[in-house]
């Protein structure tokens, strides 16, 4: 899997861009046209390769693999711990409540990352949290490292190797 971090990017089209780019590596010749399921996750036409996006603030990333993912990045700021208690569990819960805010964004985006794979929205899967548990506790999670500031994680139901590649 390849992880492209780009900071503060000048260019909007970065997207296109970096898929040109992995597709050259896979030797995936063929004009690559992006498209978008249900809940907004991208696609390409006839899956050559998976890629999924996240943004924030300073840093956009863009996963790319052979096999399915989610991916998200989160800023740490201020939070306010009342109103997010709902989305998560009581054990989650306890966890941000000993560890802060550094917990809370690493737990929000292996959420985001998880939600992402399958294609949810996020508010979807805190609705039916119980219901996917299972693949939940499943998933394999990668902790990626870009910024103090920032937690990042990639979610899969395959084991890879990961190439953190700064654009």
């Amino acid at each position: 899997m390849n992880i492209y971090v780009i900071k503060n990017p000048e260019n909007k089209n970065y997207k296109q861009s970096i898929l040109e780019l992995y597709a050259k590596t896979i030797k995936y010749d063929k004009e690559i046209s992006i498209y978008t399921e249900k809940f907004g996750k991208p696609y390409i036409e006839n899956n050559p390769f998976y890629f999924n996006v996240s943004h924030s603030y300073d840093y956009y990333i863009i996963a790319c693999s052979q096999y399915e993912m989610g991916i998200d990045i989160e800023k740490h700021r201020e939070f306010h711990f009342d109103k997010i208690r709902e989305y998560f569990t009581d054990n989650e819960n306890f966890y941000i409540k000993q560890y802060g805010e550094n917990a809370f964004f690493d737990l929000w985006c292996k959420k985001e990352s998880f939600v992402k794979l399958y294609g949810y929205s996020i508010f979807h899967f805190i609705k039916n949290q119980k219901k996917y548990n299972g693949d939940y506790n499943k998933c394999l999670f990668s902790k990626i490292n870009i910024d103090d500031k920032y937690s990042c994680y990639v979610a899969s139901n395959h084991k890879e190797d990961i190439n953190i590649i700064n654009m």
